[in-house]
């Protein structure tokens, strides 16, 4: 078996720390909902202020976890990778499992 490198535990503990963050957590399952995301849209839809959004967004953005694009006036967020859309959902999955 292939001996991983000490800094890629570090690096996947710091991404699971920011996905166990529930307020991050509930971000990356709004955008495994749809391709892009305006902050406005995730703030009205978790209830949130924008500002507060936009603080969880550049802790994901730092981990690469998210991303961005301009469309004219408008910032879209999205995932970076399809991984992150099938680890938010495993995690679903297992909590409906021991739960159900």
């Amino acid at each position: 078996m292939k001996k991983i490198n000490p800094k890629y535990f570090q690096l996947a503990s710091e991404v699971l720390s920011a996905m166990g963050d529930m307020t991050r957590f509930k971000i990356l399952y709004e955008l495994t909902k749809k391709d892009f995301l305006t902050n406005s849209e995730i703030s009205e839809n978790l209830d949130m202020s924008k500002s507060a959004i936009s603080h969880q967004m550049r802790i994901l953005k730092n981990l690469n976890l998210v991303d961005y694009k301009k469309d004219g006036r408008n910032i879209l967020y999205f995932l970076t990778d399809p991984h992150i859309k099938k680890i938010i959902q495993i995690a679903i999955e297992h909590v409906d499992d021991f739960i159900y």
